[in-house]
């Protein structure tokens, strides 16, 4: 009877453990199946094993379309080599995971950017791999772009404001990569300005501001940096001079204009 009831009660905890995991596979199938964040399964090769449905619309793919194939065959171009070192490191316990941020290009051709993170999973029943979970920061990112286009750049030309044309004189004279030449640096402004805005009314005096600037880029060269420093004053940065002709030409073609 004592051996039948041990039997019976190692039954039993079998059968307890057995229910706990298929209820804890449950909810981790139910937390991956309806999570609001990308999730991929990502094998020791860096393929695809399984998606989510948040995945599927991130990405503009169905699973047929990602499973079986490698992750970074969905980045841009350019950024493939070193998104496919990522997994061979992880896979070589090369320090710990980190977050990155990662374009992939969506099957409509629309790139995203996404904050990718890779964790590590041990699977004592078969092979281990890999969870990425895939962000989506585009709006961010486009937030962040015009935030510092507004700090470097005047709303009204477009052209560069003071901060950036100092910052890029700056950097050409600290340049010490080898190149001959040198750097030139124009300023002028805009004789009796204040009589088209007295006359003609601030408007006016936008529109000329803003045609000024349109000249002074086709008067220059594509390298050259041009920039309204406030009001109606202008700088021109002229870099890599070899002589001083070089420099005459644009301020010729910029006095034409």
């Amino acid at each position: 009877t004592t051996s039948l009831l041990a039997i019976f009660r190692d039954v039993t905890d079998d059968r307890l453990a057995a229910d706990t995991v298929r209820h804890s596979e449950a909810r981790l199938r139910a937390v991956f199946d309806h999570a609001a964040i990308a999730i991929a399964l990502i094998d020791t090769d860096g393929c695809f094993s399984e998606v989510n449905p948040a995945a599927e619309a991130l990405l503009g793919y169905d699973s047929v379309g990602l499973v079986g194939r490698p992750w970074h065959m969905y980045v841009p171009p350019e950024d493939r080599e070193d998104a496919s070192q990522i997994v061979p490191h992880l896979r070589a316990g090369s320090g710990a995971p980190k977050p990155v941020e990662q374009r992939f290009v969506r099957r409509d051709g629309r790139v995203l950017w996404t904050l990718l993170t890779f964790s590590h999973v041990e699977n004592p029943h078969g092979p281990s791999g890999f969870i990425a979970m895939l962000q989506d920061i585009t709006e961010r990112r486009a937030l962040e772009a015009q935030l510092t286009w507004q700090a470097f750049h005047d709303p009204l030309t477009n052209l560069a404001n003071r901060a950036l044309f100092q910052q890029r004189v700056e950097r050409a004279l600290t340049r010490r990569d080898g190149r001959s030449g040198t750097v030139a640096v124009l300023f002028l402004d805009l004789d009796n300005f204040k009589t088209v805005n007295d006359s003609m009314g601030h408007a006016a005096g936008d529109q000329l501001l803003a045609e000024v600037g349109r000249r002074l880029l086709s008067a220059t060269r594509g390298c050259d940096t041009v920039a309204r420093l406030g009001g109606d004053e202008f700088g021109v940065l002229i870099d890599n001079v070899i002589t001083t002709g070089d420099c005459l030409q644009v301020v010729e073609r910029v006095q034409n204009a």
